[in-house]
């Protein structure tokens, strides 16, 4: 239950974790080496979700007044349980907490699932990158902006 969840920022023991997250996840491609880099830059934000264990993560860039979401992913026993949307929402009190103007993502365009929520939270399309994924898939650019 939601009550239950705690999101608190991730670190170098994290990284089995977020392995076992996002292993097996035909939408992502991080690994262990690019969670452990990502946890040494300045602007990045590698947080995660926990009740008794970590079953969500979110990775976020907050640059020039901006935020960017660069993945976003759930614990596969813990799917179709609101994570993803809790850390959406703990992504958009950040923006506003932050006065950021605006929260940009790439998703793929088979990931109907992630764009349904995006659109729920209210970002919308604002472009593609064709090609842009490996295997030819398009991203699908999407926007929130703080009212």
């Amino acid at each position: 239950m939601e009550q239950d969840w705690r999101i608190r920022p991730a670190t170098a023991s994290d990284l089995d974790a977020l392995v076992a997250i996002t292993v097996g996840d035909p939408h992502s491609s991080w690994t262990r080496q690019s969670f452990a880099s990502e946890l040494t830059v300045a602007w990045s934000h590698v947080e995660v979700v926990e009740s008794h264990e970590v079953i969500g993560l979110i990775v976020w860039w907050n640059v020039a007044g901006e935020l960017e979401l660069l993945e976003i992913a759930t614990h596969p026993q813990h799917r179709r349980r609101g994570v993803a949307r809790y850390l959406i929402e703990h992504l958009l009190a950040e923006a506003r907490a932050r006065d950021a103007q605006r929260v940009l993502l790439e998703v793929r365009r088979d990931n109907v699932a992630a764009r349904a929520l995006y659109e729920q939270v209210g970002f919308v399309v604002v472009g593609e990158r064709r090609g842009y994924y490996a295997g030819g898939e398009d991203a699908i650019l999407m926007d929130w902006r703080a009212a």
